[in-house]
């Protein structure tokens, strides 16, 4: 008998249907709270600046017009890391495209909080 004879003929199985009858594990939950939190932070971030505008004008001594630069910076800095991400996650994986990420916003975040003026 040859080793072909001893191998069970398989039919076609539908790999899409295997993986979604897993439950997730503790660490895919693990990953999607993760990025959960990091898109409610960005999230945060951004509506944030809608409810101080007008502590921002009144505490740095200056006109609403002077907020929008500020205003649509965060907007502004999605764009471009919307459109920067991908490629550089294909490049240099996504995880640590991901990390450098989280990094800069946490930095530029808290540097932000130094400031004194919108310029």
């Amino acid at each position: 008998m040859t080793s072909s004879a001893q191998i069970p003929a398989v039919a076609n199985r539908d790999v899409q249907a295997f993986i979604n009858a897993q439950p997730l594990s503790r660490y895919q939950w693990r990953i999607v709270l993760l990025c959960f939190l990091i898109v409610f932070l960005d999230g945060l971030d951004t509506a944030a600046m809608g409810f101080i505008a007008s502590a921002l004008t009144q505490d740095w001594g200056s006109d609403r017009a002077s907020l929008g630069p500020v205003m649509s910076a965060a907007l502004i800095g999605m764009v471009f890391g919307a459109l920067g991400s991908g490629p550089l996650a294909d490049r240099f994986g996504r995880k640590l495209v991901l990390v450098v990420a989280v990094f800069l916003f946490g930095l530029f975040s808290l540097l932000s909080a130094r400031t004194g003026s919108a310029t």
